[in-house]
């Protein structure tokens, strides 16, 4: 038994050594360098496409990286145009910014044109000033211009050139 012990012991070295003398010599290649990764543009940074934009955002129409729900903000005519709410928060288009508001319909049409609590809506009395001289909407109630009296509206182009000139609900109405 203790021969084959160490016949056994015998063939487990020359194996181990014949499968060492069979191994190949490590592989030397010369691999090209890999440029570092181009840094990623941050939120309003100039883009060319979305893979040129941080994580989370996708490079806007107008080539500027902005989130996707401010990009899907912004795509909406009723929403940002009209509504100055062009910046995506959470799942909601909100009115950020003032120039949002001032670029929307709204504040022309209804002196909307401060950003509040994520909405446009008349703060100063600089807000109402156009509406103010054509429509007699001079007073701010709840972030809105309203005609609060007669005065105001026969003041205004309303009056002038409509006959629209006594205070009902906010607005200017004929008389008639």
């Amino acid at each position: 038994m203790r021969v084959m012990s160490r016949i056994a012991e015998w063939l487990g070295i020359t194996v181990a050594a014949a499968l060492v003398a069979c191994e190949e010599p490590p592989k030397t290649t010369t691999e090209t360098p890999v440029a570092p990764e181009k840094p990623r543009a941050a939120q309003g940074q100039a883009c060319q496409s979305n893979q040129d934009c941080g994580d989370g955002l996708g490079c806007s129409p107008q080539k500027v990286c902005e989130t996707f729900q401010t990009i899907e903000c912004r795509s909406r005519e009723r929403v940002c145009k009209g509504e100055g709410r062009c910046t995506g928060s959470g799942s909601k288009c909100i009115a950020a910014t003032d120039a949002e508001c001032r670029a929307a319909t709204i504040c022309a049409t209804d002196g909307r044109c401060t950003a509040k609590d994520g909405k446009c809506m008349a703060v100063t009395s600089q807000d109402c000033a156009d509406v103010c001289s054509k429509n007699g909407r001079c007073t701010i109630e709840d972030g809105n211009c309203i005609a609060a009296n007669n005065k105001d509206c026969r003041d205004s182009q309303a009056c002038k050139e409509a006959d629209r000139c006594v205070a009902k609900q906010g607005r200017c109405i004929s008389n008639r």
